[in-house]
């Protein structure tokens, strides 16, 4: 599991990351970091966070027979009951209040739904099946934005993207074996209800990464699409205009560094990216470390040879805002968002960062 934390940032436009929180003064070429801000400067703090889904799937996809995948879905059910997300947001809102970053992306925020189920006959034999409606047991937005709102700092959600989206599994725990569950992955960009008095959300876009950058598991024989995208909004400030841009780029593969499918959707995003007529503020979880790392550990660590992603990112000539305020410690412990692999209750073990945020050379990181 990723494992996040937060913390400050500020940008001449704006940012706040998975691992922390960002502000940036937007939108003034040429502006060093700690520089004095122009008078004509526009500040914007911005920021991403995972949330964490609450489980790791990946048993799901060894299951070999109907009750051995009803057996392991129940397993991640109950994981998911024990991380306990209704807690978890009660901290995360805590340290998002403190910063009060006026635009936010979030990852990983689940969507928990349990329904009746039956055995229905497929070409691939008999699958489970839902067979009344849906009910939502754990909405990781919602209890995190109450959770905000109870901090005195709400958030609205601007823009909404619809990921991985589970099959109804049959869960073998006590609460009930005659329901099945399924997993709704999205993620979320979110402006301080406050701050909408001086930024204007305009053009929402929403995508999912095409199929040919998709990668698929099966399932009991069938084959199940692992959706992933991104979402962006245009934000308007004192007559300045950006575009934010929030994604999550794909963890698996088969390769030695787990990467074929995460490089081709980071290509799909900046195609995109590179269309935009505004600046860019890009923000989320891209699985992928920094090409600036990839010597600084002694001896070297394999998995910092996973640098593709990051540098099509640097390609659209993005600047990573973590190292431009840190020159000095690019790639120290400080920096790192990933690494849990863990419960979250035991010791830290994060030791690289792949929650990242980069902007335009127009910005500048002011924190």
């Amino acid at each position: 599991m990723n494992g996040s934390r937060t913390r400050r940032w500020r940008i001449a436009a704006g940012g706040l990351t998975a691992a922390g929180m960002v502000a940036v003064s937007s939108l003034v070429p040429g502006v060093a970091s700690g520089a004095p801000r122009p008078v004509s400067a526009v500040t914007t703090d911005v920021g991403v966070y995972n949330v964490y889904l609450g489980a790791d799937l990946t048993p799901l996809f060894g299951a070999t027979s109907l009750p051995d995948l009803i057996a392991r879905a129940g397993a991640i059910y109950a994981e998911m009951e024990r991380t306990d997300f209704p807690q978890r947001a009660e901290a995360i809102a805590e340290l998002v209040a403190e910063e009060k970053p006026d635009v936010l992306g979030l990852n990983e925020v689940a969507l928990w739904e349990t329904a009746p189920w039956a055995l229905v006959q497929t070409p691939a034999g008999p699958l489970p099946v839902a067979t009344g409606p849906y009910t939502a047991t754990f909405d990781f937005e919602q209890i995190l934005l109450d959770a905000l709102a109870a901090e005195g700092e709400p958030y609205t959600v601007v823009a909404t993207n619809t990921n991985f989206s589970s099959a109804a599994i049959p869960i073998a725990i006590p609460i009930s074996p005659t329901l099945a569950a399924r997993f709704t992955d999205h993620d979320l960009i979110l402006v301080r209800t406050e701050a909408l008095k001086h930024i204007s959300v305009s053009n929402v876009r929403s995508f999912n990464f095409s199929d040919a950058s998709s990668f698929s598991l099966n399932l009991l024989g069938l084959n199940v699409l692992v959706d992933r995208g991104w979402s962006t909004v245009d934000l308007t400030q004192r007559g300045r205009t950006f575009r934010f841009v929030n994604t999550h780029l794909e963890a698996f593969g088969a390769t030695p560094l787990r990467d074929e499918w995460r490089n081709l959707q980071a290509a799909e995003l900046v195609a995109d990216i590179e269309a935009s007529p505004h600046p860019v503020v890009v923000v989320g979880d891209i699985n992928a470390r920094p090409t600036l790392c990839q010597d600084f550990r002694q001896p070297p660590q394999f998995q910092d040879q996973n640098v593709i992603a990051y540098g099509l990112l640097e390609d659209a000539e993005l600047l990573e805002v973590w190292p431009l305020v840190y020159e000095k410690d690019p790639c120290g412990p400080e920096s790192w968002t990933s690494g849990q692999d863990d419960s979250l209750l035991a010791p830290s073990t994060l030791d690289h960062r792949i929650d990242v945020i980069f902007v335009s050379e127009e910005f500048s990181a002011l924190q």
